[in-house]
């Protein structure tokens, strides 16, 4: 199955890097838009949300929008095999961390354990390579988000949504038992509310 999944993998992330430029900046719009959208109907008062980085679907816009509208933003900090969420009040005070990807300062007063009440409704943002409409989502091969969804979703209401270009959008992905499913997915043509 790893050799599988590793497969899957490397294909899945070429076609997005190969995704035409403006048909990518079509799509970061429109999915931004669809953001909007969702957490109009939401009102999460607290997300966790990656940073992009390469050719991840843009999250950045979404982030400023969020922190204009008083609702708290928190973004991941990896320390090896661990993953940290940080609250950030703009994106000029990130630095570059784990393999160049921007990150938070480790603060442990800005921590989101520290800052967040247990059972409180958080939604999380998370990157991808691959995804299915059963709420399957293939990761990067580090388990950093699984790792920490299985140590807090207990604590907490973590709605999980993953971002996703239309060409990463598939059928039927290869997973685990082990793989943390999301709860929906936000792409160009809205919100997929998957059937776990």
């Amino acid at each position: 199955m790893m050799d599988k999944k590793k497969e899957f993998r490397k294909e899945s992330l070429k076609k997005r890097n190969e995704m035409d430029a403006l048909l990518r900046d079509e799509e970061d719009l429109a999915i931004f838009e669809q953001l909007k959208t969702f957490q109009e109907r939401n009102h999460f008062q607290h997300y966790l949300c990656y940073i992009n980085y390469k050719s991840e679907v843009d999250t950045k816009r979404f982030i400023t929008w969020l922190q204009k509208a008083s609702v708290s933003v928190y973004a991941p900090k990896v320390t090896g095999d661990e993953m940290d969420f940080y609250k950030i009040t703009c994106l000029d005070e990130l630095e570059k961390g784990y393999q160049g990807i921007l990150e938070p300062k480790q603060s442990e007063n800005m921590l989101f354990q520290k800052l967040v009440a247990e059972k409180e409704r958080v939604c999380m943002i998370l990157p991808g390579c691959a995804f299915d409409y059963s709420g399957n989502r293939m990761g990067y091969g580090g388990g950093y988000y699984d790792r920490y969804l299985s140590k807090w979703s207990k604590t907490y209401s973590i709605h999980k949504t993953a971002v996703a270009y239309e060409l990463q959008m598939m059928n039927r992905i290869p997973h685990e038992p082990y793989d943390q499913k999301v709860d929906c997915i936000i792409s160009k043509k809205g919100c997929i509310t998957c059937s776990i």
